[in-house]
């Protein structure tokens, strides 16, 4: 029983252990931040400076840097900090503070607020304040050697820089812009840029502009079709070699293999077939004339039998006659003519001058197919209604998860680098060990014991 004891004993000083270096190994890294501020030319402004995250500071020395072209520094409060000792260096723009306290600070919160004045003349815009070494001049940013508790280890913290913006009448109540003017032109090569001015500030605000083709608008020929080989058209730019909207065309699309498919002589042996029939009931006619006449003396009967076989072979040959006419009429002929018209103008193939570097309106390529393709039926199609219309999600809170996870990291990886991290683990594993050392001699005098 002594035995569990000892052993669940022994456990949780472990698990103590444990946590207790987690602790050390996840504490936060203290943030320096500078507030932001804005006023118009001639007003005063405040900027804080504070901290967070503060793990126990004693000496404090760094300078905040200003334009000083815009700027003029008048004075400071402290916060929860002893009163700082402190040097405007006006001619080189940043002022230096110095804090020295009895015992490390744990506070978090102002450190201190500093006050400027805007100058009269000074121009609209923002402006950084930022946080540097205290010899600004030599060592700048660099804040390694700014922070420290009692036992003199270096604190490096994070430091979140400010601004103040100088703000002008049209900010509060809007710009009052002109129109654009177009100050560079863009080319085939460069951006351009066009302004515009308020007409109460003389703010400029700018745009800038794309880089631009001047597209020619017929169509030129880089590549002749051929009976082997497809032709290549494209839209070039009047001032580089830039093409545009290449068009493939086929040598049987600009009618390359057009052959004559009409028969001479077959509307002139028509003609003559009708002229022929013509002339032959002509003379049918007439013989039957001649016959008539040189039979006058005959006898009634053998009249009457001749006109009746006549009559039947005159009728017979105008039938012939009538639908040879119907044939060939002229009205026949222009119907003809007209559906052939209609087919060949169906049929019709583009214009192109198929020659290299020709230059070809868009009312001869519109024709091509591959024209049609992409450029008349490949429109800009709207959505369906009733379709459902898929969005990819947005990846703002990854991101956001991955950064944090990425700044948990570095602050534990700050504090473990630092010369009290190191010590407070190397303690915890010391205490564990000494633990487990008395918890076994402890099982040793027990054994003992039970032998004797």
């Amino acid at each position: 029983m002594k035995k569990i004891k000892i052993l669940a004993s022994l456990f949780l000083c472990i698990i103590l252990c444990a946590c207790m270096c987690t602790t050390v190994l996840a504490a936060p890294t203290p943030n320096v931040k500078i507030s932001n501020a804005s006023a118009m030319a001639g007003q005063e402004v405040t900027i804080g400076v504070s901290i967070t995250g503060n793990p126990g500071i004693m000496a404090m020395t760094f300078s905040i840097t200003y334009d000083k072209s815009q700027f003029e520094f008048i004075d400071f409060t402290k916060g929860f900090v002893s009163t700082p000792v402190y040097k405007n260096h006006s001619d080189k723009g940043y002022v230096a503070f110095s804090i020295s306290e009895t015992s490390d600070k744990t506070t978090s919160g102002n450190i201190i607020s500093i006050k400027f004045k805007i100058k009269d003349n000074a121009k609209p815009g923002k402006y950084t304040i930022a946080l540097g070494n205290p010899n600004y001049e030599k060592y700048g940013a660099n804040i390694d050697n700014c922070f420290s508790n009692s036992k003199q280890d270096l604190i490096v913290p994070k430091i979140t820089t400010g601004s103040i913006t100088v703000e002008s009448e049209c900010d509060r109540i809007g710009h009052n812009f002109g129109g654009w003017t177009v100050t560079d032109k863009p080319s085939c090569t460069k951006e351009g840029l066009k302004t515009r001015t308020c007409a109460r500030c003389g703010s400029i605000e700018e745009v800038t502009l794309p880089v631009y083709h001047d597209v020619e608008n017929e169509w030129t020929v880089d590549k002749a079709a051929t009976p082997q080989e497809n032709g290549i058209m494209s839209k070039h730019c009047k001032f580089c070699d830039e093409r545009f909207d290449e068009i493939i065309f086929t040598y049987e699309e600009i009618g390359g293999n057009d052959t004559e498919n009409s028969e001479p002589g077959s509307s002139s042996s028509s003609n003559n077939n009708s002229s022929i029939t013509n002339n032959s009931s002509t003379n049918d006619n007439s013989s039957v004339d001649e016959n008539s006449s040189t039979n006058v003396n005959t006898s009634t009967d053998e009249d009457s039998q001749s006109s009746d076989s006549q009559t039947e072979h005159t009728d017979s040959e105008t039938d012939s006659s009538a639908n040879d006419g119907l044939q060939s009429s002229p009205n026949a002929s222009s119907d003809n003519t007209n559906s052939d018209s209609a087919n060949n103008s169906s049929n019709k193939k583009p214009t192109i001058n198929n020659t290299v570097g020709s230059k070809n309106p868009i009312s001869s390529v519109e024709g091509l197919k591959d024209y049609q393709d992409k450029f008349v039926d490949k429109e800009d199609e709207e959505p369906v209604e009733g379709e459902s219309v898929i969005k990819p999600k947005p990846q703002e809170d990854s991101v956001d998860s991955n950064d944090n996870s990425s700044k948990e990291e570095l602050k534990s990886s700050t504090f473990f680098t630092s010369t009290s991290g190191i010590i407070l683990l190397i303690l915890c594993i010391v205490l564990s060990l000494g633990i487990l050392a008395f918890g076994a001699v402890l099982i040793i005098k027990n054994n003992k014991k039970s032998q004797e």
